[in-house]
């Protein structure tokens, strides 16, 4: 328990620092975007590219693991689906509200997840969760974008992204190319060679510092006091029914040990920052998006450990 409280307390605290910094303005405002620019297309694929390379994913029986991920994923789409089918003869919820909610729930922050995976697990750990970030990733993408073109508000509909444009953006995700570099440098048992693996392993250290600032930078505390109850249920639905529902899913499955407690760090993440962004894009509700963004990253301080040492004492 001690152990796993003090892992995750750098990294929150980073966060936070990352909050006081962008608040006080120490830097200029327009730092913060290009931070977040650089280490999503170069730091973030550097590192998982290495790590990848170098990872002995042999020893482990990944398919469990992945199954009982998406398995939550897809349940949680589900139930979702089915109850704004429900809800629209009264209207309860409009479209661009229930894409937000989605996003909420399902989507999970690469920055602190790998971050949190190296604090508790190691190497092995990132490589599991690097190889959990190659598959969830595009699901997540086609199901994300799939359902914000569906509810979410376009003035023009020929706007709306068709299958091509969705499996451009995948094919050119920087963090899918990352693994995918590093899986077959680890596959074709060359590794990355010589001078450019040595820079490709030094660009990848300063992902996590550099992510975690920039999650810290884009909290917005004021958007809380327009928030309604779409922040509170997508918030239990990412940091508590999602780690639950994986579990059970991988015990199902015959996940082994390690590999379980790196997918219910996974699904215990708060959500993905990039979900602002998209539900700005393709017309989702924004404003909520970004409450969703900060409640979780707050709370999931305490949910994240609080999940991880009850799951130790099972």
């Amino acid at each position: 328990m001690i152990e796993i409280l003090s892992a995750l307390k750098p990294i929150f605290a980073l966060i936070l620092f990352g909050f006081f910094l962008k608040r006080r303005k120490i830097v200029e405002d327009h730092f913060w975007p290009a931070v977040e620019k650089i280490t999503y297309y170069l730091f973030f694929p550097c590192m998982l590219a290495t790590t990848l390379s170098r990872a002995s994913l042999k020893e482990f029986s990944v398919w469990p693991m992945l199954a009982g991920m998406l398995s939550a994923i897809f349940v949680i789409t589900i139930v979702l689906l089915v109850t704004k089918i429900l809800l629209e003869r009264w209207k309860k919820v409009n479209g661009p509200l229930f894409t937000s909610l989605y996003q909420g729930a399902v989507r999970f922050n690469t920055y602190v997840g790998l971050a949190a995976a190296a604090a508790l697990y190691g190497e092995d750990g990132i490589a599991l969760m690097a190889v959990g970030v190659a598959v969830c990733i595009p699901t997540l993408n086609i199901l994300c974008v799939v359902i914000l073109s569906y509810y979410g508000h376009r003035p023009d509909d020929d706007h709306a992204p068709s299958l091509g444009m969705i499996f451009r953006q995948l094919i050119r995700n920087p963090l899918i190319l990352g693994c995918a570099i590093g899986i077959a440098a680890q596959m074709s048992g060359l590794g990355l060679p010589g001078v450019l693996g040595q820079g490709i392993e030094i660009l990848g250290r300063a992902a996590l510092p550099l992510g975690l600032l920039a999650v810290g930078a884009g909290l917005e505390f004021s958007v809380l006091k327009r928030s309604g109850l779409t922040v509170y249920v997508s918030s239990a639905l990412r940091l508590l029914i999602m780690p639950v529902l994986t579990l059970c899913f991988c015990l199902f499955y015959g996940a082994e040990p390690l590999s379980i407690s790196v997918a219910l760090l996974f699904q215990s993440l708060p959500t993905a920052t990039s979900a602002f962004i998209l539900a700005k894009q393709l017309g989702g509700d924004h404003e909520v998006m970004a409450a969703i963004i900060t409640l979780q990253t707050l709370l999931a301080a305490i949910t994240m450990p609080a999940l991880l040492i009850a799951s130790q004492m099972l």
